[in-house]
Parts: structure tokens; C-alpha cells; sequence
């Protein structure tokens, strides 16, 4: 079984991983490494090559570098992988993550397979498969030019929702996209492992996405994997209190991340037309 991460920048920001790795014994093979990264196509691009050098049936793990970090060993993933009964495992979260306007966005969503709720939607920042499959699936989607690889998985499987299995129940990974801010709310640690609340489960990787460090360093500082505290900016730790009352917000009266923001977005634009009105009457009356 082989793990890897795409890193061009050898950056410090990886120790995070490697020190998880160390702890729960993953050989991380880290690859990319001095090349260029025009966008998140080009880690398509380099795990499609780093495939294209395995045997067809090797197990194969990709995970994001900088906001990861495994729970488990190798065994257990292997273990649980192998009871999808499928060549190729997405992790989930609980957002449409779709690049672009509405029109890009909507047609997404509404397409989007039924799944199991909440955790519904497909997270391209950690995957396992078989070797041969999984590099035919990423040659398939054509994402390596891509600003935005998620995007292009997303527009792909609601089209193709056979060709992948989702973690719908958080078994391999839990991913907190559309919940920063909540991780003590969704997450416990007990002896050392990571429970998912949600789900029930305790997940071999944790992914928390959308430069959401402070809140991954909350889960992180509770496991027993090392390392000096984090130390947010101003501009981060007030960008994760906005997310933070958002997403409380959205929790408890809408769970669809992306339709709760859909609606407010409308709402937004009904009060500005509103008010264009309310100032033109205004005007006209003076």
C-alpha cells in the first residue's frame, strides 16, 4: 500500500503531516517536489504520473498536504477501504464545492446524486484506489489543466455517480469543509482517537480545508502526534469567527451548506434591489 502528497514548495507547512505519519507509521511518499504548480490541476497531473509506475492493483492514498493529518495506520485503512467493495474511495463533506456563478454552480447541485446526508458531497483532497482504476478515472476527468480539480470531479460524477464510492459515513476520512468553527461540536477525541459525532465514527484521516488551521490545530492539540501550538494571524483568527457564526447559523436552521447560502445570497440581492428602489422613489419625490 503506498500514500502520497503533492508538495512543489517543500514547504513547512507538510511537518504537520509527517509528523502523523511518524506517529502511526505511514511511509508518505512526497512527490511533485521543485516542479511547478499553476493550480490544483497540476496534483492531478503528478499523481497520474506517479500511477501510471504501479502495478495495477496497488492500493494507492492521496491526501492534501498542509491541513491533513492520519488518525490510523495502515492496517485499519486498508481494512476499511477494502469493505467499499469499490476500486476507488472519495472522502465527503457537507458542501457542493463548485467553482463559479450560479449557473455554474446550481445545475450541480440539483444533479447531485441523493447520497447519504450530510456528509453528500465529494472532497477531492483525499482519495484511495486501486492503482490502474484510479489513474484511468483521473485521465478520464481531464482536471490536470484545471484552476480547480474538485470542480471538475463534481461536474463528472453527477454524471458518472457509479464510477466512485463516496465516504458518506466518515469511516476513512472526516472532512470539515462547511463546518469550520463547529469541531467541537462534530468531534471528540477518546483515548488518542478522533470520534466523528455525526457519523459515529472513527475516521483514519482528518482533512480541514479552506486554510481552516486554527481550527484543525484545535483537533491536532488533542491527539497524541506532537508539535508546537499554532499561532493564527488577526486576519485568520477573524476570518474563523465570521466562518464560525455562519456556519452555526446555517447548522441549525438549513444543514445544506450550499443551499442556505444559496438563499441568502437571494436575500442579499432582493434588500439591494429594495433599497435601489427605495432611493430612486426617494429621489423622485425630492
Amino acid at each position: 500500500m503506498k500514500f502520497i502528497t503533492v508538495d512543489t514548495a517543500a514547504s513547512p507547512k507538510l511537518e504537520r503531516l509527517r509528523r502523523s505519519c511518524r506517529y502511526h507509521g505511514i511511509p508518505l511518499e512526497v512527490i511533485g517536489e521543485g516542479r511547478p504548480y499553476p493550480g490544483h490541476g497540476a496534483k492531478i497531473a503528478y499523481v497520474i504520473e506517479y500511477l501510471s509506475a504501479q502495478e495495477p492493483d496497488e492500493i494507492v492514498m492521496f491526501v492534501d498536504g498542509y491541513d491533513v493529518v492520519f488518525l490510523a495506520g495502515a492496517e485499519e485503512i486498508e481494512r476499511k477501504f477494502d469493505a467499499f467493495g469499490h476500486p476507488l474511495v472519495f472522502s465527503t463533506e457537507q458542501n457542493c464545492n463548485v467553482n463559479g456563478g450560479f449557473f455554474s454552480r446550481f445545475p450541480v447541485w440539483l444533479r447531485y446524486p441523493k447520497g447519504k446526508r450530510p456528509y453528500r458531497f465529494i472532497n477531492s483532497g483525499s482519495y484511495i484506489g486501486r492503482a490502474g482504476y484510479m489513474r484511468e478515472f483521473l485521465q478520464r476527468i481531464d482536471a490536470t489543466q484545471a484552476a480547480s480539480d474538485q470542480t471538475v470531479i463534481n461536474r463528472y460524477y453527477v454524471k458518472h455517480p457509479s464510477e466512485l464510492a463516496l465516504d458518506y459515513d466518515q469511516e476513512i476520512f472526516t472532512c470539515t469543509a462547511g463546518r469550520t468553527g463547529l469541531e467541537e461540536e462534530d468531534y471528540r477525541v477518546e483515548d488518542g482517537r478522533l470520534r466523528n459525532l455525526v457519523t459515529d465514527s472513527l475516521p483514519c484521516v482528518l482533512h480541514c480545508p479552506g486554510k481552516n488551521f486554527i481550527g484543525l490545530e484545535k483537533i491536532v492539540s488533542k491527539l497524541p502526534i506532537g508539535g508546537s501550538p499554532y499561532k493564527a494571524s488577526e486576519t485568520e483568527a477573524r476570518k474563523y469567527r465570521k466562518s464560525r457564526r455562519i456556519n452555526r447559523i446555517n447548522a441549525r436552521l438549513l444543514p445544506d451548506n450550499f443551499l442556505f447560502h444559496l438563499i441568502l445570497d437571494g436575500l442579499l440581492v432582493l434588500l439591494g434591489v429594495f433599497a435601489l428602489a427605495a432611493a430612486s422613489k426617494a429621489a423622485a419625490i425630492i
